[in-house]
């Protein structure tokens, strides 16, 4: 099975946040990656079962994620 990447954001999300999602969301991963030259950013991943199941998925971790993040991690999810 594919995976569906979700909510890319530039920078990397703090240990305690992405525990959280993980923990809340056992079939999503949450992706830290740092570019070769240096640049981080970061997205979540999550089976690939098709429309209108990917965008539930994403519009419920993102949801959760912006309600419990704080601080740095907020600004980097963005608001909306």
């Amino acid at each position: 099975m594919s995976e569906y990447f979700f909510g890319l954001y530039r920078g990397h999300l703090s240990a305690r946040l992405v525990k959280r999602v993980e923990t809340r969301f056992p079939h999503v991963s949450v992706v830290n990656y740092t570019e070769p030259r240096g640049e981080k950013r970061g997205w979540f991943a999550g089976p690939n079962r098709g429309d209108p199941f990917d965008r539930h998925m994403a519009t419920t971790v993102l949801a959760f994620a912006r309600s419990i993040a704080k601080g740095c991690d907020l600004e980097k999810l963005g608001e909306a």
